[in-house]
């Protein structure tokens, strides 16, 4: 008769090497997840900004900046600003491919995409106000060539200052006379 205990194998435990190395792994997984959904709503807010410039609704796209903005930008700066620049109004497509937090500051790097395939580099600040993000700065970071532009610019934005702010104190006359 055949004895089955016989073929019976002892099972081999995983390694713990191997173990620690999958919990990394699958942890990894998910902080990169969640660093994506979590930045995805900031990604809306610029997507829907070039939606309405790609619409010609200055107004629209302005009312996505912060209260911050527009205390520094005005609405006919803006426009002259997305007029100088047509990659805004023009860009078919946006790809963010890096995504920071930085004091309370979301910073969204990436490239806007043109008809002819011409990329441009950007960076949008944004800050939450009343549970939502706002953009607080765009910048073209590596405008392209084309049509409107005579020359290459090294940078051109519309930045607002970083917070907090510093307010120049009213002239005081402290001499003793």
């Amino acid at each position: 008769m055949h004895n089955p205990v016989s073929s019976h194998r002892p099972v081999r435990k995983m390694p713990l090497w191997f173990k620690f190395s999958v919990c990394a792994a699958l942890l990894a997984l998910c902080a990169i997840t969640w660093g994506i959904l979590f930045t995805e709503k900031l990604v809306d807010v610029v997507e829907k900004q070039l939606v309405a410039l790609r619409q010609k609704e200055i107004e629209k796209a302005y009312s996505y900046t912060s209260a911050e903005f527009q205390k520094t930008v005005s609405l006919d700066q803006f426009r002259r600003f997305i007029q100088a620049y047509p990659i805004f109004q023009q860009s078919q497509s946006a790809h963010f491919a890096t995504r920071t937090l930085q004091d309370q500051v979301a910073i969204l790097r990436g490239k806007l995409t043109s008809p002819d395939l011409v990329r441009t580099s950007v960076e949008y600040q944004l800050v939450k106000e009343k549970k939502k993000w706002r953009i607080l700065s765009m910048q073209l970071l590596q405008p392209g060539i084309g049509p409107g532009f005579e020359e290459e610019r090294e940078e051109e934005s519309l930045v607002v200052p970083p917070l907090p702010v510093c307010v120049p104190l009213p002239e005081t006359n402290f001499s003793s006379d």
